[in-house]
């Protein structure tokens, strides 16, 4: 080879400009990998914090308490709300265990319920899923429309007031379950619709040949049955004998009609007297032939079944038992007898006696 024919080769190229041309790209690539690795591990670590302690590992082990979440609040302040509470052990856990499974998005405003035992993750399914706590408001079968207000009003949770008391006999008597923030209005509403449905579907499905002329007739002796007797199996009986009383044109003289008018829709703190019995009022059934004007109370379904129902037959009377119940008689006679062992009985002890107003039937 000649000195020219070397000067035609490129020039070798020093080993050490090789590795250095390498080793860059390899510190990138390995650089690119710890980068990963750490967000890997730093993710794993973000959701095991959260997932243990917001949701497996904390219960919650105090009291029931309900937490009212105002609408517009976000994560965090939810999160500080909860912990304040002592619910959930701090901010950071409850806030990382929502953002990993989501939940966060899904809040919703309400009154809910923590338990005993629930963990953070139970908690926030249930804030996010909107399972907000029913509060119950019952109406107590019998209960004048008066007394069921009254109640209304004192209801914790309940908003805006009422206007106009319901009209005796259009709420049905039945638990109703409702939310913090529903208007008083709109669960009377509800009362009446229901009362209503039932009404017209008992009266529809009525027996044949009852000395009533309309469901609200139903309504109003449903009442008196109600208000009559405290034992279910005698619901029947007793609007028998008030039916009787009706089909043969003898007043009914029903205290509970007295009470009513005294009590001015209100429970009396004391019996009757006679000269309650002598009051000039329409709903005094001992001075008014037929039924009072209007329901005595809200009667409940099986007090409108009972007047429904019954059967039509030659009782005439009944008498307290002494025992909370009554016994039943055909003749006046019967009924004095009656009231004769109801008078050395322990119960006997009322301002008045109990066959006071009562009179033979009309022939």
């Amino acid at each position: 080879m000649t000195d020219n024919d070397s000067l035609l080769q490129p020039p070798a190229s020093p080993a050490v400009n090789q590795t250095g041309a390498a080793m860059p790209k390899a510190k990138q690539w390995r650089f690119g990998m710890l980068v990963l690795l750490g967000m890997a591990l730093w993710m794993g670590a973000f959701g095991w914090f959260g997932l243990q302690l917001g949701y497996m590992r904390v219960p919650y082990m105090g009291e029931e308490q309900l937490i009212v979440i105002a609408p517009g609040t976000g994560l965090r302040g939810i999160a500080k709300q909860l912990t304040e509470a002592g619910v959930v052990p701090s901010e950071s856990s409850f806030m990382a265990s929502s953002l990993v499974f989501g939940q966060h998005r899904r809040f919703k405003a309400g009154e809910y319920q923590i338990k005993t035992g629930q963990t953070g993750r139970q908690i926030a399914d249930a804030i996010a899923n909107g399972r907000v706590y029913q509060r119950l408001f019952t109406v107590v079968e019998g209960f004048t429309s008066r007394q069921v207000v009254q109640r209304l009003e004192e209801a914790e949770g309940l908003t805006d007031a009422l206007t106009i008391e319901p009209a005796e006999g259009t709420l049905l008597p039945e638990t109703y379950a409702y939310r913090r923030g529903e208007k008083r209005p709109a669960l009377v509403a509800r009362m009446q619709k229901d009362m209503a449905q039932v009404v017209q579907a008992i009266w529809a499905s009525r027996r044949e040949g009852l000395p009533l002329r309309s469901a609200k007739d139903m309504v109003i002796l449903a009442s008196i049955v109600e208000a009559e007797t405290p034992q279910p199996e005698e619901r029947a009986r007793v609007a028998a004998v008030y039916l009787n009383r009706l089909a043969r044109n003898m007043p009914l003289q029903a205290d509970p009609t007295v009470a009513y008018a005294v009590g001015d829709g209100l429970p009396m703190d004391r019996p009757l007297t006679r000269a309650d019995l002598a009051i000039e009022h329409p709903f005094n059934t001992y001075r008014i032939n037929g039924l009072p004007p209007a329901p005595i109370g809200n009667p409940g379904r099986a007090s409108l079944w009972a007047v429904a129902q019954a059967q039509l037959g030659s009782e005439l009377f009944f008498v307290a038992d002494g025992k909370g119940g009554h016994v039943f008689a055909n003749t006046y006679e019967e009924h004095l007898t009656n009231v004769a062992a109801w008078r050395k009985s322990k119960g006997a002890n009322e301002s008045r006696k109990p066959e006071d107003g009562a009179v033979p039937p009309q022939r």
